[in-house]
């Protein structure tokens, strides 16, 4: 075999005898076992459509000087089976936590409506939500508690940072392998 120069005028003997040895190589990096989304697949399952965005609220919102804006989440436990609902005043930083059975749009919209329509309907101004099935129902709420529901950008957890920092705090009592089934409600309270 001719051995070949590259631009730089070096010779080496390119052959695929050279690279047996390093063939599996890739196995032993870290992101060996991971797959890489497709760019060009847009997935289109379970979007909301209809949301106003996050970046059409007031300024007063930014703030954080007026009370009655919440913003929600959803914690996971570690194999996805019970989620805990997160609730965050952005103003006094109050957390209201509930326990959920299963992390549908059905039981999310019941235990947010039980929790806050327990306030006087003027204290709560602008409820965001994420872009998960789990808030799919921003209407009903909007309409039973009087308030102006907003959408975050996808993929974007500084549009509520308020209550991802609550749910870090959350997370040093109840680490990722935690379990929500062995925790009792008087613990979460």
């Amino acid at each position: 075999m001719k051995p070949c120069t590259n631009r730089f005028g070096w010779k080496s003997i390119a052959t695929i005898e050279n690279y047996i040895p390093y063939r599996r190589l890739y196995k032993d990096s870290r992101h060996s076992g991971r797959r890489q989304k497709r760019s060009n697949v847009k997935d289109i399952t379970g979007v909301i459509t209809g949301g106003i965005g996050i970046e059409n609220r007031p300024d007063v919102v930014k703030q954080c000087l007026r009370i009655g804006n919440i913003e929600v989440d959803i914690i996971m436990e570690r194999n996805h089976k019970s989620p805990l609902l997160v609730m965050t005043d952005t103003a006094i930083l109050v957390a209201m936590i509930e326990k959920l059975n299963h992390k549908n749009a059905d039981e999310v919209y019941r235990e947010m409506k039980h929790r806050l329509t327990r306030f006087n309907p003027s204290w709560i101004k602008t409820i965001p939500f994420g872009n998960g099935q789990e808030f799919a129902y921003p209407y009903k709420i909007a309409q039973e508690l009087m308030v102006k529901s907003y959408f975050t950008r996808p993929y974007t957890s500084q549009d509520k940072g308020t209550v991802g920092n609550r749910i870090g705090v959350l997370r040093r009592c109840f680490p990722k392998k935690t379990g929500w089934t062995m925790i009792t409600e008087k613990r979460i309270n």
